[in-house]
């Protein structure tokens, strides 16, 4: 497990060194292939991400990725969108997970996977409103504040544009539902095409085998890598 201030970055079974629990996880080629993100968006957060997504790609560009998205803060929304261009354009075999709350920048995360490939948890809920600017009590002339808010307002378009162009929903209604800040459940989010499905349902032709974790390995797993 990898720690990133507030934000902990988790994947199992990166290294090609082959121990007793290493062979016990043949058996768990999901959990093998499984990441976490969670906390705060930040670009050094996502640049973990990225790098341990490479790691496994070396190993196996064939399989999918599952890419488990829980972040009740949101963030950097240069940082998010930068991590779902990543994805798309290098065509990144990934299926993102929304589990607990995936508020504001982390949608563009989860939104990085396929249509088909982005699954939500029966308890989570998506949290979507407008951007906001944070000056941290910073003095701006007016030439600077002008540029701020146009620089939001160009952020924003981009984060409307990949949400119209992941659900199908026209850009009216998009504003409709961020003017008013709004929790999606679970099967609000299906409806509305933000996931395809509840997690519960990933087919497992996908994910070549759908399977839980035991907590022995997943704990020893964990404990050699922290």
């Amino acid at each position: 497990m990898v720690f990133y201030g507030d934000c902990a970055i988790l994947f199992y079974c990166t290294q090609k060194r082959e121990n007793k629990e290493d062979k016990e996880m043949r058996h768990f080629p999901q959990a093998r292939r499984t990441g976490h993100m969670s906390g705060e968006v930040k670009e050094q957060h996502l640049q973990g991400v990225k790098n341990r997504i490479t790691d496994q790609l070396a190993i196996s560009k064939k399989a999918m990725l599952l890419l488990n998205v829980n972040s009740e803060f949101g963030g950097s929304v240069p940082g998010a969108i930068g991590f779902y261009d990543w994805v798309r354009s290098n065509k990144i075999p990934l299926v993102t997970v929304a589990e607990g709350e995936v508020a504001s920048s982390a949608l563009y995360i989860f939104l990085a996977a396929q249509s088909a490939c982005r699954f939500i948890t029966e308890n989570c809920q998506i949290f979507l409103h407008r951007h906001e600017w944070s000056g941290g009590g910073a003095s701006l002339t007016i030439a600077e504040l002008r540029a701020e808010v146009e620089s939001m307002e160009f952020q924003e378009n981009r984060g409307i544009r990949i949400i119209c162009d992941n659900t199908g929903l026209t850009r009216n209604k998009v504003l409709r539902i961020m003017n008013r800040p709004t929790y999606l459940s679970p099967e609000k989010a299906v409806q509305l095409g933000f996931a395809s499905d509840l997690r519960r349902n990933i087919p497992s032709a996908m994910m070549g085998k759908v399977v839980e974790y035991r907590p022995r390995v997943v704990a020893a797993q964990a404990r050699r890598r922290s």
